[in-house]
């Protein structure tokens, strides 16, 4: 087994705790020996790091820090630091802990930093790898009502895996607009393809939606 099949192994959940703790330990040492014959180790990796910072972050983000990184650290320890900062904070301290009793205090702290200053950035790309970078990831809705003139306002901010943040505003009829379209994209789709449980939900305020244009709630009060 080579390396990055190791680690994609190791990231699927795929090893079991003895393996995680050779691969993980060897790559220690890797770069114990490394740090050694490199004292401006530090220096040289925010370098590269800051370099592929400049880079949009795309799906392809991920594959070009290992290769950068991977260039001058070795493929091992640019999945290290990969790794680390996949996990959550606390899962992260629990392995950093367990890495101590082979890491030394250098080491410990070049990867601790590595992952406080780069680690956001570095857990971005490997989201964007692995979904799509286009896909959105958080959405805020507001309405607004305009007492005076009598009219509402509607905007919604996209919130994107890649970061960025797109804002649309209209009004009623031109959202509704909007969403005819994508009821119109959803339906050259499989019914299989969906999940059931949001399924069942979309169904549900769908048919609320429909029930208040049709004007039925109006008749239902009559």
């Amino acid at each position: 087994m080579d390396a990055k099949e190791s680690w994609d192994r190791l990231l699927a959940g795929e090893l079991s705790d003895v393996e995680v703790e050779i691969l993980v330990g060897d790559t220690i040492q890797e770069l114990e020996a490394f740090l050694l014959s490199h004292p401006d180790l530090r220096t040289d990796v925010v370098y590269v790091l800051d370099e592929w910072h400049k880079d949009p972050l795309d799906d392809l983000s991920w594959d070009r820090l290992k290769d950068r990184l991977g260039s001058y650290l070795g493929l091992n320890s640019a999945h290290l630091l990969s790794w680390l900062s996949w996990l959550r904070v606390a899962d992260r301290e629990v392995e950093l802990e367990k890495m101590s009793s082979d890491g030394s205090p250098a080491v410990m702290g070049f990867m601790r930093f590595i992952v406080a200053v780069y680690g956001g950035r570095i857990r971005k790309a490997m989201v964007a790898e692995r979904d799509l970078a286009d896909d959105w990831q958080s959405i805020a809705l507001n309405v607004f009502h305009d007492q005076i003139g009598q009219f509402y306002r509607l905007r919604l901010s996209l919130t994107k895996t890649n970061g960025e943040v797109v804002l649309l505003e209209g009004l009623p009829d031109s959202i509704m607009t909007l969403t005819h379209q994508l009821v119109l994209m959803l339906k050259a789709v499989d019914r299989s393809a969906f999940a059931p449980e949001p399924t069942a939900e979309f169904v549900e305020e769908l048919d609320g939606l429909l029930a208040s244009l049709r004007g039925d709630d109006q008749v239902g009060a009559g």
